[in-house]
């Protein structure tokens, strides 16, 4: 498995937590992300910098006015409509140490 989205966004983070004067980063990153919380640690780590991480749940919502958390399929267990997601898909810095 590739894991060329971790690397990146390890590389982005470490120049910006640099350009801060920060070797410690608070992150939260979405359940929807795609990005494995494990590997992009592991890769921060190798660069320098101590992550912590918070998961954020995902939000989704829907026309025929459901909010809650997104299902497995991506359809609305209200009406069946897909679900459009509001939140848990970014990876955000929280603070820099």
């Amino acid at each position: 498995m590739n894991h060329i989205d971790e690397w990146h966004w390890a590389k982005a983070l470490a120049a910006e937590a640099r350009a801060r004067d920060a070797t410690t980063l608070h992150l939260a990153v979405g359940e929807r992300s795609g990005i494995q919380e494990d590997l992009l640690l592991e890769a921060l780590r190798k660069l320098g910098i101590t992550a912590i991480i918070e998961e954020q749940h995902a939000l989704a919502s829907c026309v025929c006015g459901y909010k809650g958390r997104p299902t497995a399929e991506s359809n609305c267990p209200h009406c069946g409509n897909a679900l459009r997601i509001a939140s848990g898909t970014e990876i955000r810095v929280l603070r820099y140490e």
